[in-house]
């Protein structure tokens, strides 16, 4: 019987619903690399790389570059440098975490990367979450901080360093103008903004990194320079500190290497923050371990670092569930999936999908993971994990309703020395002209289906979290009770050595 999954093509039933969906045309053996890729990869161009350091013919047929979050076995002096002669361009390699993030503009560089012996996996950089909003801030009147600028000690925050970590600081109009310095995209003491000319941000500004998109530079892109924003209200607050900046990023490995950057001491050619803040969520941070982005925040905090991050807003878009088999007599061995829905998960109502309603023109993000073992974990070799659980979306509530989307990755639960992490994602968005319901289902494929295989008295258990993006309203999802009840945070916001 084959371990191998079989990633079909999907079409959608609803014409003008338009799914995101992760999966390729037949089967494919994905090796080293996420089948969520695979996408992705189908729109590269199949030519030379204007990165790579082994040709010299001359790139044609440029495709839009995409980026990866690359796992890595081992960082030594020439991983980077074989990366790039394979095709790659390396936007961050974090030595500590084992991660790179690193931008693919044709398709043998894929194939090429993940040949190499240091690369454990390759998947797409998911992004991210940024946590803001728009309000008028009440920050020093609630924090009575007015009364302490007066107080005979001067508690205006002088001699203290906020180190700030979001998208980008000064890449739009809003913050930038023809006497700003340095340069877009660049490092440097950043003077001369508009925020600073008015007084809302000090003269000075230590700028560690403004470039998280290597292909957006020197425009703004999807960056809003919420980065000035939150300097904004620190100098509110405390109009003596000094600020620094680092963005977050690129990938899950820049955010690392940034948070080391701002709470590394200046002795040591760090920003010296004796504070730092962030407002960020990769969606491939981890809910179960500790990731990079977690470990470097635990790091400050143990150096004697505060570190505080937004806790996000997302209200009960969540579910914690314990896995329950919707027909334990359908594949009753638990090894190997079936054709049929038995292997989904039920929930409290009886149903083995939750329903989704989106107007036109919304959208949403949902993640899946469970409590199994990643391999990105640094010194986490050969303990990966023995389940493998599928996210799908159909639509109807049936067994013989068609799949939109589905995220599908091979964890490889025979062998725990390799395959994908625990984590599963799919994006939906309704274009359809009227509002459409979206059903989602949540499969089991391999492995134990009750307890898990490293502790027999710990049960199964997943999370499901969605991300509502733009306007999207989502209350279908909260009003799901009593199922609808889960934590949203994970990664470092909900690390015990972070504040929220």
């Amino acid at each position: 019987m084959s371990t191998s999954k079989s990633y079909g093509l999907i079409l959608s039933a609803l014409p003008l619903l338009f799914a995101f969906s992760n999966a390729t045309a037949g089967k494919v053996d994905t090796g080293k690399v996420s089948s969520n890729l695979a996408p992705k990869i189908g729109q590269l161009a199949n030519k030379h790389s204007q990165y790579s350091q082994s040709t010299t013919s001359k790139k044609t047929n440029a495709s839009e570059p995409i980026r990866v979050d690359v796992v890595l076995n081992t960082v030594d002096s020439g991983t980077k440098n074989a990366i790039e002669r394979a095709g790659g361009k390396v936007l961050q390699m974090n030595s500590k975490a084992l991660r790179a993030t690193v931008e693919i503009d044709h398709r043998a560089a894929v194939e090429a990367i993940a040949a190499l012996a240091q690369v454990q996996y390759i998947y797409p950089d998911y992004g991210y979450a940024q946590r803001a909003g728009s309000v008028t801030s009440r920050a020093p009147n609630a924090l009575d901080t007015i009364s302490l600028s007066g107080a005979p000690d001067n508690l205006d925050g002088s001699g203290q360093t906020v180190g700030i970590l979001s998208d980008s600081f000064a890449r739009t109009g809003d913050v930038r103008n023809g006497g700003t310095t340095p340069a877009a995209c660049t490092a440097g003491i950043l003077e001369g903004t508009t925020p600073q000319n008015s007084g809302d941000l000090p003269s000075q500004i230590d700028l560690r990194s403004d470039d998280a998109s290597s292909a957006d530079c020197p425009n703004a892109g999807d960056n809003i320079d919420e980065g000035a924003a939150m300097a904004e209200l620190v100098y509110d607050i405390a109009p003596g500190a000094n600020i620094a900046f680092h963005q977050a990023g690129p990938g899950i490995a820049g955010f690392a290497s940034g948070i080391d950057d701002l709470c590394t001491p200046t002795s040591d050619g760090g920003a010296g923050a004796t504070v730092a803040v962030d407002d960020i969520i990769y969606f491939a941070q981890l809910m179960y371990q500790a990731d990079p982005v977690s470990q470097a925040a635990s790091n400050c905090h143990k150096s004697g670092i505060p570190y505080l991050t937004a806790a996000g807003n997302n209200a009960n878009l969540a579910f914690h569930e314990t896995y329950v088999d919707s027909d334990p007599t359908d594949n009753a061995d638990g090894n190997f999936p079936s054709d049929s829905e038995g292997d989904y998960h039920q929930w409290s109502n009886g149903s083995n999908k939750i329903a989704v309603t989106l107007q036109n023109g919304e959208s949403f993000r949902a993640v899946l993971q469970w409590n199994q073992p990643a391999l990105s974990v640094p010194d986490n070799t050969s303990n990966g994990p023995q389940i493998d659980l599928d996210l799908h979306v159909h639509d109807g509530p049936s067994s013989t309703s068609s799949i939109l989307a589905e995220s599908i990755e091979d964890q490889l639960a025979f062998n725990s020395a390799s395959g994908a992490d625990p984590f599963e994602t799919v994006t939906i968005e309704n274009n359809s002209g009227g509002s459409a319901t979206v059903y989602i289902g949540i499969s089991h494929w391999a492995g134990n289906k009750d307890n898990i295989p490293q502790d027999s008295n710990t049960p199964l258990e997943f999370r499901l979290v969605f991300f509502p993006q733009g306007s999207t309203d989502l209350d279908p999802v909260a009003d799901f009770s009593p199922d609808a009840d889960g934590p949203t945070m994970y990664g470092h916001s909900n690390h015990p050595k972070s504040w929220r």
